[in-house]
């Protein structure tokens, strides 16, 4: 066969791969009827970042006047974009780190109102009108290496949220099966390991507060899906238990962790321990299974009265569980979701689909809706959300915060730039 016609053969097959993942994922479904749209203000499009948008990271944080802090990891830039916002403008835009294309990223305000950002495990600060490296970390004052860290958002002050191996909690070792291939063939290899286990720390005025690990001892990973808190301190958490290898099945479970359990106990506490033995002897929870099997994402607390919305599927109160509430939108993807706590134990959504697509086929329809009393707002539709690669995603450049005044901002991807737009609920 010539070199021509295999070129061909494989440029053939590469595309019919993507069209049938590209078309699968993004296949259009009609969404049940619910009737006229309630009107609901929206300010003018706002655009946070001219660029050629193409895998994009995206985080929203709510400042103490009522702007909102916007960090963009563009992946055609490398860089880390922090933006602000006031009422419709831009007002500033700062480069945080350069070279760099993070995996995670997250933002939070301590309890002096200094802006802190988490790119992977690198804290940033901003002082004195710049951002600055820091080393003021928990995993780096106990000796430990983090992986995944995140802050839980709502808290009065700083509690950090990351993964430590399976080691440092104590947890026993495992055997994981991985291979790939069948019959005969089939490659097979044995592992060897203890997996890691989730751990959160709060920042205290005498330092960091004892370490709580989600089932510490166990002999099955945890891994946070959801987290939040309330004004009282007290952290709402879904997360998923699993192992890996070929018979890897994650379960999910939700906890309520008790403020008190994040508060430095004098003495010979796990908060005065050395720093080596922080994780080994921290405080363990361990939470209840959800009502249903099935993937699950997303948890946000109403700050005021502790109402979690678990899953996008039900409202918790205490030990209490509401019915499953029904979702309005066919074919919408938990990655295409973001949700976040409104006044009056409602929560207002940002959906990207399931399609309203243009001729490539890589335009989405950009919706808002608000859970109020237990049932859905009509969905109305303030965007389009599309990405300036063939080979780029709008799920992770999603983003949504209440202000300070009740107004939400929210943020998507378009082909040439990351944009924004105020939303007023009706309540």
């Amino acid at each position: 066969m010539s070199i021509n016609r295999l070129t061909s053969t494989a440029i053939f097959v590469l595309a019919a791969f993507v069209c049938l993942f590209d078309c699968r994922a993004a296949e259009p479904t009609a969404p049940p009827s619910l009737g006229s749209q309630t009107a609901v203000p929206f300010g003018p499009l706002v655009e946070l970042l001219k660029v050629q948008t193409v895998r994009d990271k995206v985080t929203v944080i709510a400042g103490k006047s009522g702007d909102m802090h916007i960090f963009v990891a563009s992946t055609n830039l490398k860089k880390v974009i922090e933006v602000t916002v006031r009422e419709n403008d831009v007002v500033e835009q700062r480069t945080v780190q350069s070279d760099i294309s993070p995996e995670m990223m997250d933002a939070a305000f301590d309890i002096k109102g200094n802006l802190h950002l988490l790119i992977d495990t690198q804290l940033f600060i901003f002082e004195n009108g710049a951002w600055r490296i820091s080393e003021e970390t928990p995993w780096k004052e106990a000796g430990v290496k983090p992986l995944k860290a995140r802050f839980v958002p709502g808290s009065k002050d700083l509690i950090w949220a990351f993964q430590v191996a399976g080691s440092e909690t104590g947890a026993p070792i495992r055997l994981e099966i991985y291979g790939f291939g069948g019959g005969p063939a089939a490659i097979i290899w044995p592992w060897f390991t203890t997996g890691s286990r989730t751990v959160l720390v709060a920042n205290s005025e005498s330092g960091y507060g004892p370490w709580v690990a989600v089932e510490p001892e166990g002999r099955l990973d945890s891994v946070v899906v959801g987290v939040d808190a309330d004004r009282t301190g007290n952290v709402y958490l879904l997360y998923s238990r699993a192992q890996g290898g070929v018979s890897a099945r994650p379960s999910y479970r939700y906890a309520r962790i008790a403020a008190e359990l994040f508060k430095p106990i004098r003495d010979n506490d796990a908060g005065a321990l050395d720093k080596e033995q922080k994780a080994r002897k921290a405080l363990a929870v361990e939470g209840r299974p959800l009502p249903i099997e099935g993937g699950h994402q997303w948890l946000s607390v109403d700050p005021n009265s502790g109402k979690a919305f678990v899953s996008l599927r039900f409202i918790v109160v205490g030990d209490t569980w509401s019915d499953q509430i029904s979702w309005p939108l066919e074919g919408v993807k938990l990655w295409n979701v973001r949700v976040a706590a409104d006044l009056d134990d409602a929560f207002s959504a940002l959906t990207i689909g399931p399609a309203s697509r243009s001729a490539q086929g890589k335009e989405n329809v950009v919706r808002y809706m608000r859970l109020s009393g237990g049932a859905w707002s009509a969905p109305i539709e303030i965007g389009v959300a599309s990405v300036g690669s063939f080979f780029g995603l709008t799920g992770d450049a999603l983003g949504i915060a209440r202000a300070v005044d009740g107004r939400v901002f929210v943020v998507w991807p378009t082909e040439s730039a990351i944009v924004g737009r105020w939303i007023l609920p009706n309540r």
